[in-house]
């Protein structure tokens, strides 16, 4: 119970208030990104904590998932005939094309082996395969491919402290709202309130400020970091790949349970609360979405669904492979 001097409410009363709170003022529609130039810095300032106590400046209730009618069955069963269709024809084209030419499709890719820098890429794909034979770690994984492409200058010491430190600040500020550590909605909600709000612990004189959104190159065809979460704790600025990535690793840290799940040319987190009832949270615009409002926002098939590959809380192994194909 949290206790003051005119009330006491319990938890899930008080993470209503703060939930109602966001809803009403954070509606709005999920998008894309763009960045900065490339982070040079050798060590992590963590964006948005304005001391350096404990961080050196050098250094809803949502609702029910998706439940087709009887009306929707007939809409997913005509999608299958439709995608069955799609691929008896691919066949027949592949069939055709090798009568007429006496030859095959050639699908061979490129070797690109000798390339300038492909060595810091096979190192992480060592290191990668080295991950299957130990428990996965989200912030490992994401490091070790990331790392790759900044030809291995990176300090994995000094990312894991990075890590650390905002897992400590989110673990003090939990106990100073007395909320249950066992709780994963608990958990995941203060992890939302850190990346959309500003967050305080005034005993000990710290402040973390909300992330945004980087709508400066987000697709990172000018500079592939710019999707990465090395840029998003330098900045402060991230998009649809690294703000889930970055929620994922710090729920990790924490203990608290959430996923990853697939939208059309995007990714958000779905996380469980302790009745086992599932919510979405949209990173890009702070919000507390439904299964409904992202079928509404369209090119979700029923095909995709039916086969979990939109809207699906990615298990270990999905999530896995999502971040690299080596990790399946």
């Amino acid at each position: 119970m949290l206790s003051g001097k005119r009330a006491t409410l319990s938890i899930k009363q008080y993470l209503g208030f703060l939930i109602l709170g966001h809803l009403c003022f954070n509606w709005g529609l999920f998008g894309q990104t763009i960045a900065p130039p490339t982070p040079t810095a050798s060590t992590f300032t963590i964006y948005g904590f304005t001391t350096s106590s404990i961080y050196p400046p050098n250094g809803y209730t949502g609702m029910p998932s998706f439940n087709p009618n009887s009306n929707q069955l007939a809409v997913y069963e005509a999608d299958a005939r439709n995608v069955a269709q799609a691929e008896r024809m691919r066949k027949q084209l592949l069939a055709e094309a090798e009568a007429t030419f006496g030859y095959g499709v050639d699908t061979s890719l490129p070797s690109f082996k000798n390339s300038k820098g492909a060595q810091h890429y096979q190192n992480a794909y060592a290191r990668l395969l080295a991950m299957q034979h130990s428990p996965f770690s989200v912030k490992k994984a994401t490091f070790i491919i990331e790392n790759a492409f900044y030809e291995e200058t990176k300090e994995y010491m000094e990312f894991e402290r990075a890590i650390k430190q905002t897992g400590d600040f989110l673990r003090e500020k939990m106990k100073e709202l007395k909320l249950d550590s066992n709780s994963n909605l608990a958990k995941n909600y203060l992890l939302f309130q850190f990346f959309a709000d500003t967050l305080e612990i005034r005993s000990k004189g710290l402040k973390h400020l909300p992330f945004e959104y980087d709508f400066d190159d987000f697709w990172g065809k000018r500079d592939w970091s710019n999707m990465f979460v090395h840029k998003l704790l330098l900045t402060g600025k991230g998009q649809c790949s690294s703000l889930p990535k970055l929620y994922l690793i710090l729920a990790e840290e924490i203990g608290a349970k959430a996923h990853l799940a697939l939208s059309p040319n995007h990714s958000y987190i779905k996380f469980p609360d302790d009745a086992g009832h599932w919510h979405n949270i949209e990173l890009t615009n702070n919000m507390l979405t439904t299964d409904a409002f992202i079928l509404n926002s369209g090119f979700v098939k029923s095909a995709a669904i039916q086969n979990r590959i939109f809207m699906h809380p990615l298990d270990e192994r999905e999530f896995r492979s999502h971040l690299s194909p080596l990790l399946l």
